[in-house]
């Protein structure tokens, strides 16, 4: 899940079968583009020109919602311009591997879009791992890498543990070294172990600061003892998409259930916390800069 797939901007002058690609793209389907090479949209809309009307308009428009969803990582990757795309793609498949290489002629190693009928969306919208630091931070990287807001949704959240420290502050890190300016978190008010006035300073103590500049922690602890507010699924996303935590953000030795939140889903939570005010009881809110 979270895949990033390395496709060809060439793929775009199949019309028809790049905007069925297109439709599967993105962080509510669990597939985003690579940005490979760095000027990756505009070799795509470059591609787009050379199809008639209307299926130009329909295609260019495709683009432009990959590139406004946010849905283009960075690649990080080498691109010769002496070589061609598929031959880049190969070479740096090997050194650093993509989840797949899609490309618009089949090519040995890659898979052609011709064949896009057969493709198998349903890895890339799930996953089953050990809780380990590590896979948490693999699985989570390309949404906080590209996100201004993030909200953790967990109401069992226990950053105090010590198995659970250093993955707090790895997601702080890989979130407040990108886009994103304030982490919101979420939390049930019985199994939150600080009180208003000491919130600030031992979350603090907590941290391993690795950013530069100033970010911003807000802490929102809710009382859900209505049946009818009861929190139970745990989530973190953000305006971009988001990944449903099986058992929260916690290490666990034992195998974790990730889960892309599908668009009704992330819509639904963007408006209960960010668009709308909450409907939950909130017993304090505790918001500082970092």
């Amino acid at each position: 899940m979270n895949q990033e797939w390395a496709i060809d901007p060439a793929c775009a002058e199949t019309g028809a079968e790049f905007r069925m690609l297109a439709s599967h793209l993105g962080f509510t389907e669990g597939v985003l583009v690579s940005k490979f090479p760095s000027d990756w949209v505009s070799r795509a809309y470059h591609s787009a020109a050379k199809l008639n009307e209307p299926e130009k308009t329909r295609v260019c428009e495709r683009i432009r919602r990959i590139k406004d969803s946010g849905a283009i990582l960075p690649s990080g990757r080498n691109f010769d311009n002496q070589m061609d795309w598929v031959a880049n793609a190969r070479h740096q498949h090997e050194a650093t591997p993509f989840d797949e290489v899609v490309t618009k002629e089949a090519s040995p190693g890659c898979r052609s879009i011709s064949e896009i009928d057969s493709f198998d969306w349903s890895t890339a919208r799930g996953a089953r791992r050990s809780g380990t630091c590590a896979n948490f931070v693999s699985i989570l990287c390309p949404l906080l890498r590209v996100s201004s807001t993030v909200i953790l949704l967990d109401p069992y959240f226990a950053p105090g543990r010590r198995e659970n420290r250093q993955l707090f502050n790895e997601v702080l890190g890989l979130a407040f070294n990108a886009k994103c300016k304030e982490f919101v978190i979420y939390v049930r008010a019985d199994n939150w172990s600080y009180r208003r006035e000491n919130c600030e300073y031992e979350l603090k103590k907590l941290l391993a600061v690795t950013w530069e500049g100033t970010r911003r922690i807000t802490v929102v602890c809710f009382d859900d003892s209505d049946p009818e507010s009861k929190q139970h699924a745990r989530y973190i996303f953000s305006e971009r998409g988001g990944v449903r935590l099986d058992k929260g953000l916690q290490v666990d030795k034992a195998q974790v259930d990730f889960s892309i939140i599908e668009m009704p889903v992330h819509d639904d939570l963007m408006k209960s916390y960010v668009d709308r005010p909450l409907a939950l009881v909130v017993d304090y809110r505790v918001s500082f800069l970092t």
